[in-house]
């Protein structure tokens, strides 16, 4: 299942600021954004990117504590930003609850990890009313995406990103990945499979550090 700009029609209509805006724009330039980690082998995606020169904005759940402890080196031009504290959907919370989750992410020691820079990606890209006003007050920026390419399904194949890239290779998307555990293969392939389309079109990853 490849799912293009699941949100963009439901956003839209709430007028939700802040989509897909990766704070600027260059000409063939897409941005690879990489959810749910860090998964149990982190050290081996970090080993890759790095060996690759493939730079990655990797949105953390806070609550992994044990292994946020021991993040491997994260690769230049990459960052870390957050993938809420708990891995829940943010439309089912009450206000006190949201507020409370977001606190929690305010005080988490990942904030001050030297590649971490303050984007914000609410788990399933849960949104509620008040939401982005929250996060905003507290010093983030949400960032949601233009392409999700719903490789956390058991059937993704990652040569599926070569046939739908007319929906992705477009100057300042944002994709997604996942970074889950016992799929870091599945993972790998699909970040080489980007690679090299992108290689092969004059295109660019960009750089969020």
């Amino acid at each position: 299942m490849i799912i293009s700009n699941p949100l963009t029609i439901w956003l839209n209509q709430w007028k939700v600021p802040g989509f897909c805006i990766p704070g600027q724009t260059k000409a063939n330039t897409i941005w690879l954004t990489i959810d749910d980690g860090p998964s149990l082998h982190i050290n081996r995606l970090m080993d890759f990117l790095a060996e690759t020169n493939t730079p990655a904005l990797h949105f953390f759940s806070a609550d992994k504590k044990d292994r946020l402890q021991q993040l491997p080196e994260i690769p230049a031009g990459s960052a870390i930003g957050l993938h809420g504290y708990s891995h829940c959907r943010y439309n089912q919370l009450t206000l006190d609850e949201l507020i409370a989750e977001i606190d929690q992410c305010r005080q988490s020691p990942l904030t001050r990890y030297p590649l971490f820079r303050p984007w914000f990606r609410s788990p399933y890209g849960s949104w509620r009313p008040g939401l982005h006003t929250l996060l905003r007050e507290a010093g983030w920026k949400p960032l949601y995406w233009g392409f999700l390419a719903g490789d956390w399904v058991p059937s993704f194949q990652p040569e599926q990103l070569q046939k739908l890239s007319s929906q992705w290779l477009k100057p300042g998307m944002i994709i997604v990945l996942h970074d889950k555990d016992h799929q870091t293969d599945r993972l790998i392939q699909s970040v080489e499979v980007i690679t090299r389309i992108c290689h092969e079109h004059h295109f660019s990853i960009g750089k969020w550090t």
